[in-house]
Formats: structure tokens, sequence, C-alpha cells
């Protein structure tokens, strides 16, 4: 049987690494993109992606930082 915190922690994980999959997809479109409004919008949720994977690594941890 799944211990709970090893449940959270597998979940974090994935979610981690799905959403650095995204950001490298919009990396490649703000490289990309056909114009200067798609490349403003990629970097902004290569920003908004970043800050929702440090709030997962903190969840996911539940450490306190003391």
């Amino acid at each position: 049987m799944w211990n709970i915190e090893a449940a959270y922690e597998t979940l974090a994980v994935i979610l981690m690494v799905t959403i650095a999959l995204l950001i490298v997809a919009c990396l490649i479109r703000s490289v990309l993109g056909p114009r200067l409004t798609d490349r403003i919008v990629a970097v902004n949720s290569i920003g908004t992606m970043t800050i929702v994977i440090i709030a997962i690594f903190y969840i996911g941890t539940r450490k306190k930082w003391q």
C-alpha cells in the first residue's frame, strides 16, 4: 500500500517535469514566434511557470525554512 507522503512526492515530481517541458515549449515559442506579442506572452508564461515550480517544490518538500 502506498504511503501518502510518497504519493505526494511522486505527484510533485510528475508536475514539475510536466511544467519543465511546457517551459521548453514556451522557450521555443519565444525564439520562433512570428510576432513580438507571441514572444512577450511566451516569456511571461515562462516566468509564471517557474514560480509554480518553486511553489510545488516548497509544498512537496514540506520543510520549514528557518
